[in-house]
């Protein structure tokens, strides 16, 4: 196995991981969220909109139930598929409509998500989400903070 191979599975194992295992502590709820930093957000659910993007970062999705994940033709992203799981490593942005039943891990450099819907969101890195309510919630290196999504 090549150096280049060991990172690759180094970090969709890793990701897949906290896509299992982030969210479980994680509240669920609707409304909207944005949140912006350097770490890695994971979460599941059903999402109307949401967007996301990364610079020097990596984001792993499973196969959404319905709905696609469409990343900008313009990104910087390069893409690995394995099943229903799929790995971008690079820089860009993607969008999505109408997903349910996605898994989904960002993780990487000055990392952006906008969503609304019903989910669960756990984060871990430097960061802040900000809520539909007003509340933000600022995110630590040492702990998985969970943020709870709550209704307009």
């Amino acid at each position: 196995m090549n150096t280049r191979t060991r990172i690759l599975s180094g970090w969709l194992g890793l990701s897949l991981w906290l896509g299992m295992w982030g969210p479980a502590a994680a509240a669920a709820g609707a409304g909207k969220i944005t949140c912006d930093g350097n770490g890695t957000l994971v979460f599941t659910g059903n999402f109307v909109e949401m967007s996301l993007s990364s610079k020097a970062g990596a984001v792993v999705h499973t196969k959404p139930s319905k709905g696609t994940l469409t990343f900008s033709s313009g990104s910087g992203f390069v893409k690995y598929t394995s099943g229903d799981t799929t790995l971008y490593i690079g820089n860009g942005s993607a969008t999505a409509k109408n997903v349910k039943g996605i898994k989904l891990t960002l993780t990487g450099a000055a990392a952006h998500l906008e969503a609304s819907g019903i989910g669960r969101l756990a984060v871990r890195g430097v960061g802040t989400c900000a809520l539909t309510n007003g509340k933000t919630v600022t995110w630590k290196e040492s702990k998985d903070t969970t943020v709870d999504v709550t209704t307009p």
